[in-house]
């Protein structure tokens, strides 16, 4: 999931909140055999004979000695660097709400079925989890992606792996809507390519085991009420903050 706001969590990290902190959380794609496959010594030892880096952190960090360098420091100044990635406050949607734009007529309806602020539209419930300003709860649920006979039966526990807690299995953490165009594919396991399957998941109610939100359910959209609603996601994209100079590479 992308990292936009990362900073504001306040209920865990990675879909299934196994981490509690940022710097809890940068520590473990180094060793993570699907991220970096490496090991802290490695890379620490390579922070040790890089040309910038030893000076860096003697004046981020206050040491002495290059030996001093350990991962610690590292994943304090990732969670940092991270706490920085915040929105600019530009996208349409931040514009129409300081009443600096109009929306579209489509958008606006769309506007209408997130927030269920119209009685004109169906309620498409997407604004218990995905609340503004962050579009997330940062909550777990079970949003109804797979049929299965009981809650043992997940092939991803997800929340429940963490927590031990049976009811837990199937939930999974609530991604931030900010930007969600610009990240697919979507879902913890990424089985929707696109944010048509996506509203068409929702649309269509989805599965039900125990522990499915009681959210999840036929909303009936018609075809333009779905197109609406994608309109109004893509309202919030912050291309100033794609763009921003000091998220691209130093090197």
């Amino acid at each position: 999931m992308a990292l936009l706001n990362i900073g504001f969590d306040y209920n865990g990290l990675f879909w299934d909140g196994r981490a509690t902190t940022l710097e809890e959380q940068a520590l473990l794609p180094v060793e993570d055999p699907v991220e970096m496959h490496a090991t802290w010594s490695e890379v620490v030892e390579r922070l040790m004979n890089h040309k910038d880096y030893p000076t860096d952190f003697r004046k981020a960090f206050g040491i002495q000695n290059t030996s001093e360098i350990n991962k610690d420091y590292a994943a304090f100044a990732i969670a940092q660097f991270e706490r920085t990635l915040v929105s600019s406050g530009n996208s349409r949607f931040d514009q129409f709400l300081r009443g600096e734009i109009f929306l579209t007529d489509s958008e606006f309806n769309g506007y209408d079925m997130f927030f269920d602020a119209s009685p004109d539209f169906p309620d498409a419930e997407c604004a218990h989890c995905h609340s503004a300003p962050l579009f997330t709860s940062n909550r777990y649920f079970n949003n109804g992606l797979d049929d299965v006979p009981s809650l043992e039966d997940f092939d991803d526990s997800g929340r429940g792996e963490v927590t031990g807690v049976l009811f837990d299995n199937g939930k999974f953490r609530v991604p931030t809507l900010r930007n969600i165009e610009f990240s697919a594919p979507y879902m913890h396991d990424g089985r929707f390519e696109t944010l048509e399957e996506v509203v068409e998941h929702y649309n269509s109610g989805g599965s039900r085991v125990a522990n499915t939100d009681p959210l999840i359910r036929p909303l009936g959209l018609s075809e333009s009420q779905k197109k609406d609603l994608i309109a109004f996601i893509r309202t919030l994209a912050d291309t100033s903050f794609l763009q921003n100079p000091l998220f691209s590479s130093p090197f």
